[in-house]
C-alpha cells in the first residue's frame, strides 16, 4: 500500500500538465483557461477557434484573426481567403497564397506564392511556387529542403518533427 503511495505521488510530480485550454462558453464568449487562470478573450461567439498547448489562435465575429499567448491578443489580420493550422508549439496561417507563420510571439511572412503546406508538432514544410523551392521552418529558421523543381512534390506528410516527401521523380 505505502509503496504503491510513493510510486503513484513520484509518477504524478513528472506529469507536466499543458497550460492553455480554449471553450466557449453557454452565451457563446470564447474563454481561455491560461495557467490556472480564466480569462474572457471574446464577448461575440467566435467563427472558429484552435488551441495548442502554449496558444489559442481564432477568428472573432467580425472575422478577424487574433492569436492569444502568454496573456496578450495578437491580432493578426482579416480573415477573407483565409485558412489556418495549429500545433501545439506554431500557428501557420494564409491569406489568399501568402503564408505565414507565428512563432514564439512573432510573425514572419515565408512565402507569398504558396500553394502546399504541412505542418506537425514544430515543423512545417512548405513549397514556394515562385521559386519551386520545397522548404522547412524549424525553431525559428528556415532551410531549403529541395530546390529547382519541375513541378510541386506529389506529397508531403510531417509527423512529430519528421518530414517526408515524394517529388516528381
Amino acid at each position: 500500500m505505502i509503496l504503491t503511495f510513493i510510486i503513484s505521488l513520484n509518477y504524478s510530480l513528472s506529469l507536466h500538465a499543458q497550460n492553455i485550454s480554449a471553450y466557449t462558453d453557454y452565451r457563446g464568449y470564447l474563454q481561455a483557461f491560461d495557467n490556472g487562470m480564466f480569462k474572457q478573450l471574446e464577448y461575440l461567439p467566435p467563427k472558429s477557434y484552435k488551441f495548442g498547448a502554449s496558444s489559442v489562435a481564432y477568428i472573432d465575429n467580425r472575422s478577424d484573426f487574433k492569436i492569444y499567448y502568454k496573456g496578450q491578443t495578437y491580432p493578426q489580420i482579416n480573415a477573407a481567403d483565409f485558412s489556418y493550422f495549429m500545433t501545439d508549439y506554431l500557428v501557420a496561417f494564409k491569406v489568399g497564397s501568402v503564408l505565414y507563420i507565428f512563432d514564439d510571439g512573432n510573425r514572419k511572412t515565408l512565402s507569398y506564392y504558396n500553394s502546399i503546406v504541412a505542418v506537425n508538432d514544430s515543423v512545417m514544410a512548405y513549397f514556394d511556387d515562385s521559386n519551386y523551392n520545397l522548404s522547412v521552418y524549424y525553431r525559428g529558421k528556415t532551410a531549403v529542403l529541395e530546390s529547382s523543381l519541375l513541378d510541386k512534390p506529389k506529397s508531403i506528410k510531417t509527423g512529430a518533427n519528421t518530414i517526408a516527401w515524394v517529388n516528381q521523380s
